[in-house]
């Protein structure tokens, strides 16, 4: 008798081993389709948060006004709100300085060619200096930001979403610009023989009659 209790104790402490092996693999591989299951959820939550303005500046009210450039940046998923929203202005900003140097570029070649300014003299090399320092100037000025952190970060997750938009006052470079020259007489007058510049001047002073 005492030899069938124990062959019975034996089988079920045998059964119980198994059958708590078997229920470790399928915890895990239950562990794993939660965490995909988890993963697909939090990237839904997060399409359903991205503000409107993201996809279409045009939703926010001053960058539809024309009066602004505007430019925007994401961090998705980061364990970090501060690092996220950081993440996220730089993106924005690096489209921003993109845009500057650019514009102003391009109103400097015209004035070069119109003013018949070759690109190796001092005074072609001191219109690239200028646009250089505008550059560094519009990186912490001339601009509004609009940040979405919390309220666009999926509950429960403990991760953080950041959206940045930039309004940019689309003349605030420019007007730099003009400014910048107008500290170098010498300048100016090379300047102003360019029809570019002259046009330049005028929109700059109707923006400001216009404010």
């Amino acid at each position: 008798m005492l030899l069938k209790i124990t062959s019975v104790l034996f089988i079920a402490f045998v059964l119980v081993s198994c059958g708590g092996k078997k229920v470790t693999n399928m915890s895990e591989a239950e562990k794993a389709v939660i965490a995909e299951e988890k993963e697909i959820e939090t990237t839904d939550a997060t399409k359903k948060l991205v503000p409107d303005w993201y996809d279409n500046t045009d939703k926010d009210k001053d960058c539809k006004s024309g009066n602004y450039v505007c430019f925007v940046g994401a961090e998705i998923n980061n364990d970090d709100i501060q690092i996220a929203r950081t993440i996220a202005e730089e993106i924005a900003k690096a489209s921003l300085a993109s845009y500057v140097g650019g514009e102003l570029s391009s109103i400097i070649d015209l004035v070069r060619d119109q003013a018949k300014i070759g690109k190796e003299t001092t005074t072609s090399q001191t219109f690239t200096q200028i646009i250089q320092d505008i550059n560094k100037k519009v990186s912490t000025k001339g601009w509004e930001q609009l940040a979405c952190t919390a309220d666009c970060s999926p509950e429960n997750t403990n991760l953080w979403n950041a959206f940045v938009l930039l309004k940019y006052d689309k003349y605030y470079a420019k007007q730099l610009l003009v400014e910048e020259v107008k500290k170098d007489q010498e300048l100016e007058s090379k300047a102003r023989i360019a029809k570019a510049w002259q046009d330049l001047e005028e929109e700059i002073n109707e923006a400001e009659k216009s404010n």
